[in-house]
């Protein structure tokens, strides 16, 4: 087309205007499937978290947003090489059968590399012979796989997490809140006369807000007022003291209500507002104990803060280990307490609790892990158009070797293992880039969800041969139809291409 008068700007409007039709048509199919998509995910998340859904109804900018980022997305990526082709003389481009040019003349370390054969040193040459065409598709595969492997780790690290916390942080198995309160010696002698309970604390749950200098109220927050020396909880201190007996006034929160109120700071005082009545605190620890903003304090403390000793829950240690041993303890003690006439309000089984609360915080990774998959599949796709064009580029090639006796079964193992070659770099590629990986959807996560506890930077074993498997699969679907072709050619075809 330079030859007989085609303009460089004119080329590169036809060929970007053709990555502009051509994303435009891919949002015409892809904004329906994601609606439709979106609504499936949708109802499952809502059917898991027990939640009703409003409706289904896509914002105007979301669509604009994807139509935009559909259209001008393949325009950009199409710009260097169209710019690049543009670039080319006229000379040059007619000479071009594309078959030369990166990659030429750097293959000599194959040469050196003993005991293979003749057509697996082709395969290895042609894998990496244009190599920027290469090098986007490795790293798109290895961004997929370090996402997966980034999901799985998030995944241990949930469970780690929500182990740790109703394991090593909350150390009692049951829970039980009463409608009212009560003296806290006549609910820990009622609940130690039920069998199968092993120990048994009562606490309250309070209400508190930070006066402020200017008069005003800070946001409320729950306070929980612990005997001294509760065996029951043992929150990571992060900074300062945990309770200890005979503190006076003395309050320890959680990270959550530091990040609220900045102006907190160990051993500075602070004024609290509980059940309606003011009194003076004296900051001495700062605990992880989840994201919601809490702070805690002797009962002792809370009773003479509030003029009120009395406690609304109970919390118990069972003597069995089994969930199931647990839950009919919690019916006992419900049945047990209410016909000492006691008035309960809920019951809670901490075991279950923690799987709830686990499979909840599961859909994150999971979608993460779905995000992934994608990635994965866009990979092959790129994949698949890598074989294809390298198939075309060598058609003379594979005559030639056809000529000199290469059967179908040869011709495909080539094809197979240039893409396995690739396949396998991006699997090794995935692995170092899987560690920042993790930390960045640890921290997301953090911030969106709950602190979790990062198991380990380096994916398991497991996780890097469930990941080596998916690239292994990929690679032989990707390659599949370009083998085919591959074979399909005819040596009389195939040596009078150009």
């Amino acid at each position: 087309m330079k030859a007989i008068g085609a303009r460089g700007s004119q080329l590169a409007v036809m060929y970007l205007g053709l990555a502009l039709v051509l994303g435009l048509v891919a949002c015409l199919v892809a904004i329906p499937a994601a609606a439709l998509l979106g609504r499936w995910y949708a109802e499952f998340t809502a059917s898991l978290l027990n939640f009703d859904t409003t409706g289904f109804s896509i914002p105007g900018w979301a669509i604009a947003l994807q139509v935009a980022a559909g259209a001008l997305l393949p325009v950009a990526a199409a710009a260097f090489p169209v710019a690049r082709g543009c670039r080319i003389p006229v000379s040059a481009a007619l000479r071009d059968f594309g078959i030369e040019g990166e990659g030429k003349g750097n293959d000599r370390w194959l040469r050196r590399i003993g005991g293979m054969t003749r057509p697996l040193l082709l395969s290895l040459r042609n894998a990496f012979r244009r190599r920027q065409r290469m090098a986007l598709t490795l790293v798109t595969l290895a961004m997929g796989g370090a996402v997966y492997l980034g999901a799985l780790n998030l995944r241990a690290s949930i469970r780690n997490s929500v182990g740790y916390t109703f394991g090593e942080t909350l150390k009692y198995d049951l829970s039980v809140g009463f409608a009212r309160s009560y003296p806290a010696d006549s609910i820990e002698a009622a609940v130690a006369r039920v069998h199968g309970v092993s120990r048994v604390e009562a606490w309250s749950g309070n209400r508190a807000a930070i006066a402020r200098p200017e008069g005003v109220l800070g946001n409320a927050f729950p306070i929980g007022a612990l005997p001294d020396g509760s065996r029951m909880v043992a929150f990571p201190v992060d900074s300062g003291r945990w309770l200890a007996a005979g503190d006076s006034n003395s309050l320890v929160v959680n990270r959550g209500l530091l990040r609220g109120e900045p102006g907190i700071t160990i051993g500075g005082g602070v004024t609290l507002v509980i059940d309606g009545k003011s009194s003076r605190w004296s900051i001495i620890g700062v605990v992880e104990s989840g994201p919601g903003a809490a702070a805690f304090a002797t009962r002792e403390a809370i009773a003479r803060a509030t003029g009120d000793g009395r406690m609304d829950r109970a919390v118990i240690i069972a003597s069995a280990r089994e969930p199931a041993s647990q839950a009919e303890l919690g019916r006992r003690l419900r049945e047990e307490l209410q016909n000492q006439g006691f008035e309960i309000g809920s019951n809670q089984v901490m075991a279950e609790s923690r799987r709830v609360l686990e499979d909840h915080l599961l859909l994150v990774a999971g979608f993460l892990m779905i995000m992934s998959q994608a990635m994965i599949v866009v990979g092959g796709l790129g994949l698949a158009s890598t074989m294809s064009l390298s198939v075309l580029e060598r058609t003379r090639e594979i005559g030639v070797l056809r000529a000199i006796g290469a059967k179908h079964g040869s011709i495909l193992s080539m094809v197979q293992i240039e893409g396995l070659v690739i396949s396998v770099a991006s699997w090794a590629l995935a692995i170092p880039l899987s560690i920042p990986m993790s930390v960045i959807l640890g921290n997301a996560f953090g911030r969106i969800m709950m602190p979790v506890r990062i198991v380990t930077l380096v994916p398991e074993p497991s996780g890097m041969l469930r990941w080596f498997v998916v690239v292994v699969v990929v690679s032989v679907v990707a390659c599949a139809w370009p083998a085919y072709r591959a074979t399909r050619v005819t040596t009389a075809a195939a040596l009078a291409y150009e």
